[in-house]
């Protein structure tokens, strides 16, 4: 899949601007603040319908707007072309259409244009708290399996009417116990399947990883990657058993945090580099290392798997890593698919690097976007 151009409306710092791209390498430089990070924003959004940055989709308007527009019209592996447009007006929210059919269900979207992406805020993947490795895995599984995104909508449907019960101080601890027999056996039901669903993919991915990792790390270094969860088994029975009874056994403390305590919406992933954890003693190269082993991993996986190559969105690529490292995670990005990296390096500076002699070149000033040729 290529996306062959790309419009923009007040969105962010861009009143209005319209981009053809190169279907290899598009490399977009400028300074800190100029609007580079915006537009691969507005690429991951069209693909997501959410923003990598933000939950708060107001932000996405320009200041002096209250309503924004992106238009991407996007060519696929069988040559089927498509028209994604992406509005959001802040009295009614955000709409998707597809060559100008309404998108009524947004996750009916996600994984028909898959995109993998590697930035600044993937940091917080290796850096930061659990949640942000959750959401990582999440994306991912829902991308190249629908039935793993439905599963964990419903999850979160049943985690949040059973958090009410196990919160509301005017039900008696029996009461309580009562009530929550019904959504017991939906969060261990849906529970299972996710932590059933991430443990099978750890296992395929993560040889997928150590591998790509020891081809661009300029060390002997070796990458480990594990699923952490309370609830273990080999078998979709063995976890649920092992739910029902953690269950169990943390009902008083769940009763006094008024929360719910076990379940995939606690787990972990986790990062080693020989044998260190990456989050405690990993340096920023190795962190950059890892975030774009993932993303080039990422890409392998949901290729194979959807028989669609994703889109390659690169923020910040030449920051944090020494040039050893930067030559040859070129070399395996310039073997992929389409590809956008933004950077503050000069252009003149770029072309003495290792990119096809094809790509194009964007300069971005305010908001203003000019090709240099």
């Amino acid at each position: 899949m290529i996306l062959s151009s790309l419009e923009l409306k007040n969105f962010r710092n861009y009143v209005h601007e319209r981009i053809e791209f190169n279907t290899e390498q598009n490399i977009i430089s400028g300074r800190n603040a100029q609007g580079k990070t915006n537009l691969l924003e507005a690429i991951y959004l069209l693909c997501i319908t959410r923003s990598f940055r933000t939950r708060i989709e107001k932000e996405l308007c320009n200041f002096e707007s209250d309503e924004c527009t992106l238009k991407g019209e996007f060519v696929l592996g069988n040559g089927n072309k498509r028209t994604i447009i992406f509005y959001y007006q802040k009295k009614d929210g955000k709409q998707f259409s597809v060559n100008k059919k309404k998108v009524e269900k947004f996750s009916s979207h996600i994984g028909q244009f898959p995109v993998v992406i590697s930035s600044p805020e993937a940091y917080n993947l290796t850096t930061g708290p659990p949640a942000e490795r959750r959401k990582f895995i999440d994306i991912m599984l829902s991308q190249i399996n629908i039935q793993y995104m439905y599963q964990l909508q419903e999850y979160y449907r049943i985690l949040k009417q059973r958090n009410s019960i196990l919160g509301n101080r005017r039900y008696s601890s029996n009461q309580i116990t009562k009530l929550l027999e019904p959504w017991n056996l939906g969060l261990v039901e849906k529970g299972s399947q996710i932590i059933l669903e991430r443990m099978s993919f750890v296992e395929e991915f993560k040889n997928i990883l150590r591998n790509i990792y020891s081809q661009i790390s300029t060390t002997e270094e070796e990458l480990n990657f594990t699923y952490g969860s309370k609830i273990q088994g080999k078998t979709l029975e063995e976890i649920k058993n092992r739910y029902d009874a953690l269950l169990e056994s943390s009902k008083r403390a769940e009763m006094e945090q008024g929360t719910t305590t076990i379940g995939p919406h606690r787990d972990d992933l986790v990062f080693e580099v020989n044998e260190n954890n990456l989050r405690k003693f990993g340096s920023r190269g190795q962190h950059k290392t890892v975030l774009i082993s993932l993303m080039i991993s990422e890409f392998e996986l949901i290729k194979n798997k959807l028989n669609e190559t994703p889109v390659i969105l690169v923020d910040d690529l030449y920051s944090e890593i020494d040039p050893k490292r930067e030559e040859r995670i070129m070399e395996f990005l310039l073997q992929l698919g389409q590809l956008f990296i933004t950077t503050t390096n000069e252009i003149s500076s770029l072309k003495d690097k290792r990119i096809n002699r094809t790509a194009k070149y964007f300069q971005i000033e305010s908001g203003k976007i000019r090709y240099v040729k």
